[in-house]
């Protein structure tokens, strides 16, 4: 489907089997096969760039200008959230962490989280904010672990995001991982790209495995679980598979 090729972001309801893309702007729902798609009609009247699902299977979507919606029956109609900026005229980050919070960020703009489905936002410090967002987690102990999408800059909070200490990174990293049991793993890029380990909330670290991609690009979509094996994407490299994320095959 020529479609296809304007796809920007996708979320899918793993429960419910519904995956919806926005491909060109608009949103779509994939139908029984993969290339079956069929646009949500008269969803926005304005294009979108990023949708994300909690663990509640409530879609969100961010626009090009800065508008949040929200959907809690699989994309049939759509809740117009509060909006995180005045104005914005940049393309913005949109990620929803495993608490359900969801956070936005982009081009000189801070980042912004909000605990209650997009009704109200609180802002992170500049400290922070002036590193961008990437990958962000809520720890076992109740801590936020935070990677910003500049290399080598993450942080953690201990009083749910008002103020933060940096967790120094091995190499030039890249993205944020945290598995069920509150392991970390880093991806950095050296000669290849590594994936790293700590047990201990990042005071140390192990190596775990490399790659040498063929080029390098943005890393969206890295770490992904189905079933009881997770599925590790590196462009122009591949995917991984794993039990573990210790031990890989291609």
């Amino acid at each position: 489907d020529a479609e296809e090729y304007g796809i920007t972001d996708m979320a899918s309801d793993t429960i419910n089997k519904v995956t919806l893309a926005i491909m060109n702007g608009r949103i779509y729902s994939q139908g029984d096969s993969y290339y079956t798609w069929s646009e949500i009609p008269n969803s926005f009247s304005e294009n979108v760039n990023a949708i994300e699902i909690d663990k509640n299977q409530v879609f969100y979507v961010f626009s090009w200008t800065g508008n949040l919606y929200k959907s809690t029956n699989h994309g049939e109609s759509w809740i117009n959230c509060s909006k995180p900026y005045s104005q914005i005229n940049y393309n913005a980050k949109l990620k929803v962490s495993n608490d359900n919070y969801v956070w936005v960020s982009g081009y000189i703009y801070p980042i912004k989280y909000s605990k209650d489905g997009g009704l109200t936002w609180n802002e992170v410090i500049e400290e922070v904010s002036k590193h961008g967002l990437n990958d962000v987690f809520r720890l076992k102990d109740g801590s936020l672990m935070l990677h910003g999408s500049d290399c080598c800059y993450m942080f953690r909070s201990f009083d749910d995001g008002i103020t933060w200490t940096r967790i120094i990174t091995p190499g030039y990293s890249l993205k944020l991982y945290v598995d069920e049991s509150d392991a970390i793993y880093i991806v950095t890029q050296q000669s290849g790209m590594y994936i790293y380990k700590s047990t201990d909330y990042g005071l140390n670290y192990s190596y775990v495995f490399s790659v040498m991609p063929q080029w390098t690009s943005s890393m969206e979509n890295t770490f992904n679980k189905w079933d009881n094996f997770y599925y590790v994407f590196f462009q122009g490299y591949g995917i991984l598979k794993s039990k573990d994320l210790t031990n890989y095959e291609i």
